[in-house]
């Protein structure tokens, strides 16, 4: 769609910035989120400014009329993170009992923090109007005319006070991270004041540029945004697809309270979980709509594909927020209406760090609710255990996804198993990893899921019961590490022959124990996969040929309970 607005590209410094305009942050923009980035962007402009020219990147604005304020689009941060820094400059000369010192500040704060209003009395106003979430703490920060020290101890109570905005405790760290690199940098030595001029008249004033772009409309500013990141500016997916959200929405006739509940909700969810996190859910969420392969560059060219009203943007939020409850409520017994082996299934593969099954999920509780899910993901889950045990790649299981999600759809459980048997890892290469798979690290969660496994098929292949939860097991060496120069080879101390479930409470009592007072132990508990033991003594000694046999028959026994 072509730009119809006004559009006026210019370069300037980012002081020329603060000197011209009145920011205004919209309100369906994000928070002040910089962490390291705001430490880094100090860093960068005085090393870097002290060489020449440095460019922080464009920035996009929307003006009105011949108004001075402006709404950003991007550059909110780094317009934010250079008035932090220039107030920690002004608060920290405000701590020194001088003339010049005190001078300096109250130039800082009235050319750069604040502006006059009006002309018949003296009134200020802030040169940047912050968002609500962010307004308390940084007008206290940035706004507020007060010596450094005296200001930490009023912030520090603010924040502590803050319960409803937990944010405000990032935004004072980050502060308190420029408080130290600025204290370093430019007030360690008796020349700050040269230091200072430096920073402000030198490098801010004119050598930190920027270009700013101004236009005269939302959806142009948003299609700027786009357009400029196709051009090599980096910015996330995510960012993206935020904007192209707003982009549509304001094109389709959305008022402004409908931009910030869009703004706001997918904030939201960027607060919910981790980005990379939420594109993957993202990614697989499209996988079980349309049934094909997205590679995670592709995701936000989907969204422009599939969004093209704003009707269309509600639904998608409405999907991604119902994307991430079923992400966060997966390993919930009550999700799965108390279906304790489902439950169980989905611990494990979260334990294993599986996410291939994810569009499974989706195209059952979002797309067919009435499918009987249990046979599906069991065998998933089987084909998952066989792959991480194997440490094959994953590459031929996310080509097939969108086929079995489409088979999940439409009920169809023979077609979802032919092709899962077509990708399943074979009984011969499983045999080999099983017979040379071994446990070097306390807290192996693959070979803890396996033993329990193989506990689990026994106790229901022979009627049997015990009280132990799963929590309460732990992985135990039959030999003891400690112990493996009594075996010819010493490595077999780790191989799955030599490992067994132990109660956790018996752990600490057991652990140092000789082999045959060991084994009397493990025999006396109900767990199954412990009372057969002594057939694989070499007569009373637990042997290289103990532990090889046993491996044998656990390796047997996984493959039967893999096949499906």
């Amino acid at each position: 769609m072509p730009i119809v607005g006004k559009i006026i590209p210019r370069e300037c410094s980012i002081l020329d910035l603060f000197r011209e305009f009145r920011f205004i942050i919209p309100k369906y923009q994000r928070q002040y989120s910089w962490k390291d980035e705001a430490l880094t962007f100090f860093e960068d402009i005085w090393n870097e400014g002290q060489n020449g020219e440095y460019f922080i990147g464009p920035m996009i604005f929307i003006t009105k009329d011949d108004s001075k304020d402006c709404e950003i689009i991007d550059g909110q941060q780094r317009i934010i993170t250079t008035a932090l820094i220039l107030s920690i400059v002004r608060d920290e000369l405000l701590d020194r009992e001088d003339k010049e010192n005190k001078e300096i500040a109250r130039i800082i704060h009235s050319k750069y923090i604040v502006k006059s209003k009006g002309t018949v009395k003296r009134r200020e106003e802030s040169t940047i109007d912050y968002s609500a979430l962010d307004r308390g703490i940084l007008q206290e920060l940035i706004n507020k005319y007060k010596p450094l020290h005296g200001k930490l101890k009023s912030i520090k109570k603010l924040v502590k006070s803050a319960k409803i905005y937990p944010h405000w405790k990032d935004i004072f760290n980050t502060y308190m991270d420029l408080v130290d690199s600025i204290k370093k940098t430019i007030f360690s030595s008796d020349n700050y004041i040269e230091a200072i001029s430096k920073l402000i008249d030198e490098i801010l004033d004119r050598r930190v540029k920027t270009i700013i772009i101004t236009v005269t409309s939302d959806s142009d500013a948003f299609l700027i945004f786009e357009t400029l990141n196709d051009r090599g500016l980096r910015l996330g997916p995510l960012d993206l697809i935020k904007n192209y959200l707003m982009r549509i929405a304001s094109q389709d006739g959305a008022s402004e309270n409908e931009l910030i509940e869009i703004g706001s909700r997918w904030e939201n969810l960027l607060r919910e979980e981790k980005a990379n996190l939420l594109e993957t859910l993202i990614r697989y969420y499209f996988i079980a709509k349309y049934n094909e392969l997205i590679r995670k560059r592709e995701v936000y060219d989907r969204v422009k594909r599939h969004i093209k009203k704003k009707m269309h943007v509600t639904d998608f939020i409405d999907k991604v927020e119902k994307v991430l409850r079923i992400f966060n409520d997966i390993t919930k017994i009550e999700f799965w209406d108390n279906d304790e082996r489902l439950h169980e299934i989905m611990c494990n593969l979260r334990e294993l760090g599986v996410k291939q099954h994810f569009p499974i999920i989706f195209a059952y509780k979002l797309m067919n609710p009435e499918v009987k899910i249990k046979p599906y993901m069991e065998s998933f889950y089987k084909l998952a255990l066989r792959y991480k045990i194997a440490r094959i790649n994953w590459n031929r299981v996310e080509k097939t996804i969108p086929k079995l999600a489409k088979y999940v759809k439409e009920r169809n459980l023979k077609a979802y198993l032919d092709e899962l048997k077509e990708i399943q890892v074979s009984d011969e290469t499983l045999k080999g990893a099983l017979e040379s798979l071994e446990s070097k690290r306390a807290g192996d969660k693959l070979v803890r899921i396996l033993l329990i496994e193989i506990n689990n098929y026994l106790l229901q292949k022979h009627g049997m019961k015990h009280t132990l939860t799963k929590r309460k097991l732990t992985v135990e060496h039959i030999l003891p590490v400690s112990k493996r120069n009594k075996l010819k080879d010493g490595s077999l101390v780790s191989y799955l022959g030599n490992l067994t479930l132990l109660d956790f409470k018996l752990n600490n009592k057991i652990q140092n124990a000789d082999v045959e007072e060991k084994i009397k132990i493990l025999l006396q508990e109900d767990l199954p996969i412990n009372r057969n033991l002594k057939k694989f003594l070499d007569g009373n000694e637990w042997t290289d040929n103990s532990i090889e046999k046993r491996t044998r028959y656990l390796a047997e026994l996984i493959i039967k309970l893999t096949c499906f």
